[in-house]
């Protein structure tokens, strides 16, 4: 699931963002607003359903699930009253260490499995 998930919130934010990311301008369309916002919610999504399904939480670990959250969220409500595309570069930036995570997913995964 985490997976499936981290995948498609990195193409979704590289999509949505590759006005303001990678050519560093100011607007964007509203279809690509659309994704970047939709690729920071579907990370929230994602860990708010991991806190809810985990059975033991470490404090580091759940800080961090709710400090990502707070943010999230907190730099969605702005954007949306701003439209000022700085703060949701800063947060697409900051998401991507969330969405890269893919590998340590897939050794999680083996681990688990007793698999190597």
């Amino acid at each position: 699931m985490e997976i499936f998930v981290t995948s498609f919130s990195l193409i979704a934010a590289m999509y949505g963002g590759s006005d303001i990311l990678w050519r560093s301008e100011d607007s964007t369309t509203l279809e690509k607003s659309h994704w970047m916002l939709m690729s920071i919610q579907v990370i929230s999504i994602l860990y708010v359903w991991e806190i809810l399904y985990r059975e033991s939480f470490g404090w580091p670990l759940l800080i961090h699930h709710l400090m990502t959250l707070l943010f999230s969220q907190l730099v969605t409500a702005t954007f949306s009253a701003t439209k000022q595309f700085s703060y949701i570069r800063f947060a697409l930036i900051l998401s991507f260490y969330a969405t890269t995570e893919q590998l340590s997913f897939i050794a999680l995964l083996f681990f688990r499995l007793n698999v190597f």
